[in-house]
């Protein structure tokens, strides 16, 4: 947290961080260190399952045609109908397992390579508005 008194003053408890304050324009640059393997494994999971969901539409259309188009020429495709069905439930189930399971693997790596290398450093902009950065 970035305290405005006259000038800007820097974070006592993150000394990776490097500002400059212009009239009404702050540019931060910040390292990052660490990520909470749980926070990151949460947000892989719902993207995950958005992906699956992303993946499953096409398959149930497909599934649902194809049924169709079997029981056209007489034979039995009712239950490509529930093929497909399943897959809009089943593929976000396995894309949020997936992207739980890959978001914590790639927290703990991530913190163990930023503490070797020193982590990514970032820079932000962000505008003066009554002594609040925005």
């Amino acid at each position: 947290m970035f305290f405005l008194r006259g000038t800007l003053q820097r974070d006592p408890r993150n000394p990776y961080t490097t500002a400059s304050l212009s009239p009404n324009n702050l540019e931060v640059s910040m390292v990052l260190t660490r990520i909470e393997p749980m926070s990151l494994a949460k947000v892989y999971a719902v993207l995950g399952a958005l992906y699956g969901l992303l993946v499953g539409l096409p398959i149930a259309c497909f599934m649902s045609m194809m049924g169709s188009a079997i029981e056209q020429y007489g034979g039995s495709g009712g239950g490509m109908g529930g093929v497909g069905l399943a897959a809009i439930i089943i593929y976000p189930i396995i894309g949020a397992i997936g992207g739980f399971i890959g978001g914590i693997i790639t927290g703990f790596v991530y913190n163990l390579v930023a503490g070797w290398v020193g982590g990514i450093e970032m820079e932000f902009d962000g505008v003066i508005d009554g002594g609040e950065i925005l």
